[in-house]
């Protein structure tokens, strides 16, 4: 990546980072947008509306994603729970079922005899 692409980079990265930033109550535009100014105060760069255009869809993209990566994880993080809450009750069921039959008694009882 040559110098100009990575304060570019660098350029959309601090923008995007300051629409995070964003009050959501004062800090947006009646369509939805980041306020120019606000983005401007926050990172000390002259902003166009293109390149806060161009920073918000990508921020809008990264929310999405990060939102969908908690989803699953949430999901999996239940269907572990529910995977141990099922593995715990079918232990309770297995150890509920340990009868003591006669014959076990009776092995028990020859045990020590069969000592002698």
């Amino acid at each position: 990546m040559d110098r100009e692409t990575a304060k570019a980079k660098l350029r959309e990265q601090t923008i995007i980072m300051a629409i995070g930033m964003l009050d959501a109550e004062k800090d947006f535009t009646k369509s939805g947008k980041p306020e120019i100014d606000a983005l401007e105060d926050i990172t000390g760069l002259e902003i166009s509306a293109a390149d806060r255009d161009k920073a918000f869809k990508e921020f809008q993209l990264l929310e999405a994603a990060e939102a969908e990566a908690e989803a699953e994880a949430e999901a999996e993080a239940e269907a572990e729970a529910e995977k141990e809450k099922s593995s715990s009750t079918k232990a309770k069921a297995e150890k509920s079922s340990d009868v003591v039959t006669c014959e076990d008694v009776l092995k028990k009882m020859k045990k020590p005899e069969e000592k002698d």
